[in-house]
């Protein structure tokens, strides 16, 4: 993370080197951004939203990527403002009367391919779909009959509103349990696709994921104008990838600019393409690697992210004087999803407030300031 603080110090012992004379402006400069920083960190400190951690859905294996998403570096080329300094932000999106997200969307600033970008992760439940297929499926038996327990009916919210079911109950390992099957086949040695790519024998396929899915980003500026609205793809077959998939983002597959200029979309990742290429899992387009219904990492294959996970950089110019003004989408789609719907209408609310229980403190809710600063939700 940028730390304005470090490159004022940093700043004036080049100034006194070099002896420049612009050293005076550029140095109010960065004071300026450092007393904006130190702002945004008080606010922090003392907002109940920005207190709430990210629901911890499973999947992410050995592989890191369910840390919370962080400011980045920002390129110390680019002149800015106090506008273009976006606080890290996580917002939760809930279906009507649920009180478990059904995705999240973190937001921070960082530097991409030379200008700072505004990088958007979303990541779905579980709960609702997954990276799991073909024999490797977890918790899809119950979505087309497959011989295995069927998932319980979803239940009514208030107001009638069916919810998607709630995830198994806890256990010993986690918020999931369950045995753990026979390790998946080494790498290198999975079944190849044939010509529809698996046929899904319980409930979902790798061909349901090249199919269809996407997600859907509404994107605005700080004064509520719509900048952006555009559709990522997930995966689709691309003869460049190492795998012979990769997201398209919004230029193909099922990705598209519905609104905005795409030039401004810098770059984009998806789980499932981390997966075959970043990670060396191409081979798996059959069958995932095998898991429990915790999704304990696979020893074979042990980067392996189970969660479907679609990331953007947006340039931060697209915004204009006004800045960036934040990200929602209006469901989340899965064709199919484990739920009743494969799209369920969302809206977005503070992320559920959690907090480490291994800290020495007694019960503590949300408004509560702990003694320990390790405990506190920065």
């Amino acid at each position: 993370m940028r730390d304005p603080y470090l490159e004022t110090a940093v700043f004036t012992l080049v100034c006194a080197v070099l002896g420049s004379a612009s050293c005076a402006d550029e140095h109010s400069a960065a004071d300026s951004i450092a007393d904006s920083a130190a702002t945004s960190q008080s606010k922090s400190r003392s907002s109940r939203a920005d207190l709430a951690l990210v629901p911890n859905f499973p999947g992410a294996g050995k592989s890191g990527a369910d840390a919370p998403l962080v400011g980045g570096m920002i390129c110390d080329s680019v002149a800015r403002t106090s506008k273009d300094l976006v606080r890290p932000r996580t917002t939760c999106f809930f279906q009507a009367g649920q009180s478990q997200p059904a995705a999240t969307i973190e937001q921070v600033l960082e530097c991409v391919e030379g200008m700072d970008a505004v990088h958007l992760r979303l990541t779905f439940d579980p709960a609702f779909v997954d990276n799991t297929y073909g024999e490797g499926a977890i918790g899809w038996d119950g979505r087309r009959g497959a011989a295995g327990p069927a998932m319980p009916p979803p239940a009514a919210g208030p107001g009638g509103a069916r919810m998607m079911p709630p995830p198994p109950a806890a256990g010993p390992a986690g918020p999931m349990s369950g045995p753990m099957p026979p390790p998946s086949p080494a790498p290198g040695k999975p079944k190849k696709a044939g010509p529809d790519m698996g046929k899904g024998k319980a409930g979902h396929s790798f061909k349901d994921l090249v199919g269809s899915d996407h997600a859907e980003f509404v994107v605005t500026n700080e004064d509520g104008d719509l900048v952006s609205q555009f559709k990522l793809d997930y995966i689709s077959q691309s003869a460049s990838a190492p795998s012979g998939y990769a997201s398209l983002g919004v230029l193909g597959g099922d990705g598209r600019m519905i609104v905005g200029d795409p030039s401004r979309i810098v770059d984009w990742y998806t789980s499932l393409e981390r997966n075959l290429n970043e990670r060396g899992y191409g081979d798996y387009i059959v069958d995932s690697p095998a898991t429990d219904a915790d999704y304990t990492a696979n020893d074979a294959t042990p980067n392996w992210d189970y969660r479907v996970v679609y990331e953007v950089w947006i340039d931060n110019a697209a915004f204009g004087a006004s800045g960036f003004g934040g990200a929602v989408i209006e469901h989340v789609h899965a064709s199919p999803s484990k739920a009743p719907s494969d799209t369920i209408v969302v809206i977005p609310g503070d992320c559920p407030c959690q907090r480490d229980g291994g800290c020495d403190q007694p019960p503590l809710t949300c408004e509560d300031t702990p003694d320990d600063p390790d405990c506190q939700l920065f």
